[in-house]
């Protein structure tokens, strides 16, 4: 029981990390370090009021996280899991140009065009959760 209660304050932790490294980030995200340097200095405030960044917008960072954790619960926590299921998940959860992701087209954002090559690959193979999923029918 006790690694069980260690590992949920480890992913807790992990996630509490992410959001606060995603958001504390974004307003600098892009920048390198001689920029936040000559920009900012030493900083020890939040900077979005100096860039123009709001502070918390939704995130597929963030979010994305979430859907993967779907896929787990899913499959009933297989640990052999293969890569055609999370794709199945992407594809049931994620709905074209409205959610999770930042649909910033094909080559450009690494997340949609994941999302359009899921669909396409399974188009092309005749199989997978066609009439439930965005990309897939």
């Amino acid at each position: 029981m006790k690694n069980i209660a260690r590992f949920k304050n480890d992913i807790y932790a992990g996630v509490l990390g992410k959001i606060i490294g995603v958001y504390l980030g974004r307003p600098v995200e892009g920048w390198t370090y001689e920029a936040i340097r000559d920009t900012f200095g030493e900083i020890n405030y939040y900077k979005n009021h100096r860039t123009g960044a709001p502070l918390i917008v939704p995130d597929d960072d963030i979010s994305g996280t979430f859907a993967f954790f779907r896929s787990l619960e899913d499959n009933k926590f297989d640990p052999d899991i293969q890569a055609e299921q999370i794709g199945d998940s992407w594809l049931n959860y994620i709905i074209e140009n409205e959610t999770i992701l930042w649909w910033g087209g094909l080559s450009r954002s690494t997340e949609h065009t994941a999302y359009l090559r899921l669909g396409d690959f399974y188009r092309h193979m005749g199989h997978g959760k066609s009439g439930q999923s965005g990309a897939g029918g």
